[in-house]
């Protein structure tokens, strides 16, 4: 290559480079002019806040100063009445403010016998409430354990795998241990072989109502809410699974008037 070319060459590389530099430079100046405007901008607006903020507090301020100066205002207007009323009470001559202070007194006691009686009411509320609840426990946890007794049932092959609650229950009562438990609850509470069987083939729906079933707390069967024949149905399944892996622990209420005439039936689970 000749040096001629060379020279040509050179030039135009410089002329280019020089173009580039010009190029650069000229947005670097935009940047430049760019970032200072905005840091000028973010300048005053942080002054702009500041005095803003300046004022605000100042004007909160003020404003709890006043109603400070208002509140000390209206409790100095009060007492002052109260004790001008004072004044005035003391003029009264003794026999009147007896009368007073006894009126006053038999309001006083009125007032409070009629919050004794509605707190005694209140009382009462409460303690039938908590009954109720008690109840409504212990009957849905007796649904539970009817359900846990069928899938028992079913894990052991003792009675159809696609057997419903009822169903399942109906399955047991054919068994021969079912047969001897359920001999000695008739003879022992004084009661039929066919009232009982009619009870337990309708227990599931005696209690129909959805619930929890909580195996870690005994399952008691309450008195006020079964017929005799209904316990003696429930009291039979309890025992018919007593010997059961994972049975159920259960206890039975006794009569309000018979407290010894039957034992209870206690079952822990293992």
């Amino acid at each position: 290559m000749s040096d001629y070319r060379i020279s040509v060459l050179n030039e135009k590389w410089t002329e280019r480079l020089q173009e580039h530099n010009a190029v650069w430079s000229k947005r670097l100046e935009e940047l430049d002019a760019m970032w200072s405007k905005r840091l000028k901008e973010a300048d005053a607006l942080h002054l702009k806040s500041s005095v803003e903020l300046d004022a605000m507090w100042s004007k909160r301020f003020q404003e709890a100063v006043s109603l400070r100066v208002k509140s000390f205002a209206e409790l100095d207007a009060i007492w002052s009445k109260r004790f001008q009323e004072a004044d005035s009470l003391r003029l009264k001559s003794s026999t009147e403010l007896e009368t007073m202070r006894f009126d006053r007194s038999q309001k006083q006691w009125r007032e409070n016998e009629r919050l004794v009686r509605e707190n005694q009411e209140l009382n009462d509320r409460i303690a039938s409430e908590g009954k109720k609840n008690i109840q409504l426990k212990q009957i849905l946890n007796i649904r539970g354990a009817l359900r846990n007794i069928v899938d028992q049932a079913k894990l052991v092959e003792s009675i159809s795998p696609t057997a419903g609650t009822q169903e399942g229950l109906d399955e047991l009562s054919k068994r021969e241990e079912f047969t001897t438990i359920l001999e000695k609850q008739v003879e022992a509470r004084g009661l039929t072989v066919e009232r009982v069987m009619a009870s337990f083939h309708g227990l599931d729906s005696v209690v129909s109502k959805l619930l929890r079933f909580n195996p870690d707390f005994a399952v008691t069967i309450p008195y006020a809410d079964f017929r005799d024949e209904e316990r003696a149905a429930l009291a039979i399944l309890f025992e018919l699974q007593a010997e059961w892996p994972k049975s159920i622990w259960f206890n039975e209420e006794e009569a309000p008037e018979i407290k010894d005439k039957y034992p209870d039936y206690e079952y822990y689970s293992e």
